[in-house]
């Protein structure tokens, strides 16, 4: 009996021996077919992450549409309401444009008041504005031929204001963080907690678009300068309206 064991370890020793090539193939093509699996594992893994997102995105901009169309039509009603009683008073028409635009990213990352734009219909050699829920958030500038937004509260974002029930004008530049009006004639009385808004004379917003309120006034040689707490700061929105006054 022994005699058969040993025998049969004998046989199955040069089996192995003979057989060698056979059985590493084997244990490659183990090794080749698991790490497919892997891989194809991974790749399944990627997509349903990559259309759970676009999921998530989309439903995001179908609800940002619903909220937005209703407003769009609005502005229209109101725009040809304008528009008739201009004509009933024999002036010229109102022909202002809103295009719906995005903002993408940051031209650099220390400067939260730049943003490149996705905006369709932009021409570099128009000037537009920006607004956010009627009220301003910026202007359109061009960088290498793209849209560029300024935010309100940059130094290079200019445009006209009015302030207070009175309707003082003055020139509103950002200063970082808030607005500063220049240009205030020293004989008018802008007051802390007077409604700032746009005054229509730039070109780039029509008059009445909310910019914020006076927090503090001081007075420089001739003219009065009036610090302004812009009300778009409250939360920065991800999508806008350029406006095109033609």
């Amino acid at each position: 009996m022994n005699s058969i064991k040993i025998i049969l370890l004998i046989f199955l020793i040069l089996l192995y021996l003979l057989h060698k090539p056979i059985i590493q193939n084997i244990s490659d093509f183990s090794y080749a077919f698991k790490d497919a699996l892997f891989n194809q594992k991974t790749k399944i893994e990627n997509f349903i992450g990559r259309y759970t997102n676009q999921a998530k995105q989309i439903e995001e901009l179908r609800k940002r549409v619903e909220y937005l169309e209703p407003k769009a039509k609005m502005v229209q009603s109101y725009k040809s309401q304008l528009n008739h009683c201009l004509n009933d008073l024999n002036l010229s028409k109102n022909d202002l444009k809103l295009y719906p635009v995005k903002l993408l990213s940051y031209v650099e990352l220390n400067d939260p008041n730049r943003l490149y734009l996705e905006f369709k219909n932009f021409d570099e050699k128009r000037n537009y504005g920006l607004i956010s829920q009627n009220r301003v958030a910026g202007i359109v500038s061009s960088r290498y031929k793209k849209p560029l937004a300024i935010l309100i509260s940059d130094p290079k974002s200019i445009f006209s204001v009015m302030i207070g029930k009175e309707g003082i004008e003055g020139v509103a530049f950002g200063d970082g963080e808030n607005i500063l009006i220049k240009y205030i004639p020293s004989y008018k009385n802008p007051k802390i907690g007077d409604e700032v808004v746009t005054s229509g004379f730039d070109e780039l917003f029509p008059y009445g678009v909310q910019v914020g309120r006076v927090i503090k006034i001081g007075k420089k040689s001739m003219y009065k300068t009036a610090w302004v707490k812009p009300y778009i700061l409250e939360k920065k929105p991800r999508y806008l309206y350029a406006i095109d006054i033609k």
